[in-house]
């Protein structure tokens, strides 16, 4: 018999994946334009832990659930209108971060090649964010309400999800 995980049940990870997801939409700090949610922590936690299918499956299905009108993106909003005001660059962050992880974290034993890793995805996932963002309100708005308000939460979300995944992991790979 199989064992049922998030790794051996695609459909289970993607269906918790999502749910994830939608949770730390809801732990919001507003600071304009786009507000601070834990989705970029969850987005690292995911891609760090599940199979590149199962982690983009999740944000697949968080995203059309949200479009459709359920009221899970960030303080129960949901909508086309959500990413057309300003969060579509951050939801194309999200799906590159996962396939920047499943790529980049070969190597997860050393601390701080973990937290670079988590750096890294969430630096791109700013990235996505704020070029978009320049796109609909000009290079010094799209940063100032795009990647400025974000940059030492994403610093702090950043090494959790590394102090996170490495505890779990050396936990889960105990010899």
């Amino acid at each position: 018999m199989q064992k049922n995980s998030l790794k051996t049940n695609p459909i289970l990870g993607i269906v918790v994946g999502a749910a994830l997801l939608s949770a730390s939409a809801q732990v919001t700090i507003n600071v304009g334009k786009i507000p601070i949610t834990a989705q970029s922590f969850v987005v690292c936690l995911l891609g760090y832990w599940l199979p590149a299918r199962v982690s983009l499956g999740a944000l697949a299905l968080y995203t059309v659930l949200g479009i459709c009108g359920l009221p899970i993106f960030a303080d129960g909003s949901s909508g086309w209108q959500v990413l057309a005001e300003g969060s579509a660059g951050y939801f194309v962050g999200f799906f590159l971060s996962c396939i920047f992880l499943q790529k980049i974290s070969k190597e997860r034993t050393h601390f701080y090649i973990l937290l670079g890793q988590m750096l890294m995805a969430t630096l791109l996932i700013l990235l996505c964010g704020t070029v978009y963002l320049c796109f609909l309100y000009g290079i010094k708005d799209g940063f100032a309400y795009g990647f400025y308000p974000f940059v030492l939460g994403g610093l702090f979300k950043s090494t959790v999800a590394a102090v996170l995944n490495y505890y779990l992991h050396k936990l889960i790979h105990k010899k």
